[in-house]
């Protein structure tokens, strides 16, 4: 909270709301955790800019209700749009994978128009998507910022020190990969290349809590020096507790309701991930044998 309140300005002194502006990758997965950071945030009197594409904002402008329409306001910046990349795939949420590379060019490209966004709203904060930041957003380390990593903070301390050539073992030994899985990870960050982060001052924001995830908080923290700061888990509102949740969500929700403890999995990939066939089969397999909803 101090490093919230540190960053009201003398320019905005006589205003009560520091203001922060978000910027979230361009996916439910990821945009989903920053408004739930973003409602917190407004509870403490922080007025906030949602910033994103079109489509985007539309998916979550029906959850900007009440109290939070005042304070949370929605801020579009638009992809090139090109005859391949029409602006209904200005999001990876259903984008064919054969268009990622298209996207994720014209994401690069997108970079001068979310700085001259800042600079024109001039917020006291911004909160960077670690993953945004890679592709598209050049930090600025000259203006108040934090990152903000949506995953857990086990995966995030157990893939930097896999990357950091420290040359010691994980002290976690819950914690691990088997070698193929561990050949596939490595490929994959080398085609990606670690987070730009990792290399930056900026304090990092992690969606966790110590309770669940201290000592992996901890050991990132030190193995990186970096400022390693818990705000979550940044989950919904259940449906009983706000008027949020769609019709969809009620009937979900009753269905699991009549299962006994234990007896249902839920298995979600992100939509950046593409299934191999045999991937499909084996997890089919997984699941017909666990005999679980």
């Amino acid at each position: 909270q101090s490093m919230f309140m540190e960053a009201n300005t003398t320019e905005n002194a006589g205003n009560n709301s520091v203001r922060v502006l978000m910027l979230p990758m361009l996916g439910h997965g990821h945009i989903s955790p920053f408004l739930q950071l973003a409602k917190k945030l407004t509870e403490r009197g922080i007025h906030i800019y949602l910033c994103s594409t079109p489509i985007n904002l539309n998916s979550i402008s029906k959850k900007i209700t009440g109290k939070y329409s005042e304070s949370i306001q929605l801020v579009e910046f638009h992809l090139q749009e090109l005859p391949e990349l029409p602006s209904r795939y200005h999001t990876t949420d259903g984008l064919p994978s054969h268009l990622l590379p298209i996207f994720f060019n014209s994401l690069k490209l997108s970079n001068p128009e979310i700085h001259n966004i800042i600079e024109s709203l001039k917020p006291d904060l911004v909160i960077y998507d670690k993953a945004f930041a890679r592709f598209s957003v050049s930090p600025l380390y000259t203006f108040p910022s934090v990152w903000l990593h949506i995953v857990s903070a086990a995966s995030l301390s157990y893939t930097f020190h896999l990357t950091s050539n420290s040359g010691t073992e994980y002290p976690f030994p819950s914690i691990y990969l088997r070698d193929f899985e561990l050949r596939r990870l490595l490929t994959t960050i080398g085609r990606n290349a670690l987070d730009p982060c990792e290399d930056s001052p900026i304090p990092l924001l992690v969606n966790t809590c110590r309770a669940m995830e201290g000592k992996y908080l901890d050991h990132h923290a030190s193995s990186t020096n970096l400022k390693v700061l818990p705000v979550g888990p940044l989950i919904p509102s259940s449906p009983n507790s706000t008027g949020e949740s769609g019709d969809d969500d009620i009937e979900l929700m009753n269905w699991l309701g009549q299962k006994s403890e234990h007896s249902t999995v839920f298995a979600s990939f992100g939509t950046m991930y593409f299934l191999s066939k045999e991937e499909i089969q084996e997890i089919a397999f997984g699941l017909e044998l666990s005999n679980v909803n």
